[in-house]
């Protein structure tokens, strides 16, 4: 924009000197034509197609400016959505990791209720035993206590 700028100006510059160049002519020739109205209608009209010519340049130097302006707001809102986009991503990432942070404790609850399983087992077998020892024990205290008692009789 600002080159675009920097060019019209140029131009307006390039076409001032033009008509000065032209003017400087036409100078010389009213007073080697010594027809000093004609020069002056001719002026005139130059003078007019200047003014029109600036008003064009106007005019191109404010789309200029309203591009610029609209160009702002677009990099604006560029920066705002990029903003926005990195935001979701950091909010993807948390979910991420919330999501595997929750699956490794399930699965560590679910090793610790095997875990726990096996031991209820183990100890399930260990009071089995020992009720067996019991019965054997207490079986061969009563054959005992029944052979004293037979042998007593007897």
């Amino acid at each position: 924009v600002q080159r675009r700028l920097m060019a019209a100006n140029k131009v307006a510059e390039d076409r001032a000197r033009a008509v000065t160049e032209q003017f400087n002519k036409l100078e010389a020739k009213c007073e080697t034509m010594g027809s000093a109205t004609a020069i002056a209608n001719q002026l005139q009209e130059r003078c007019n197609e200047l003014e029109i010519q600036l008003a064009q340049a106007r005019e191109e130097k404010q789309q200029l400016l309203r591009a610029e302006g609209h160009n702002a707001n677009c990099r604006n809102e560029l920066a705002r959505l990029q903003d926005e986009l990195q935001k979701a991503m950091a909010e993807q990432q948390l979910s991420r990791q919330s999501h595997e942070a929750l699956e490794q404790r399930a699965q560590d609850a679910a090793a610790l209720v095997a875990a726990q399983k096996q031991m209820a087992q183990q100890e399930k077998q260990m009071v089995e035993l020992q009720a067996s020892n019991a019965v054997l024990e207490l079986e061969t205290k009563l054959k005992l206590e029944l052979k004293q008692k037979a042998d007593e009789l007897a």
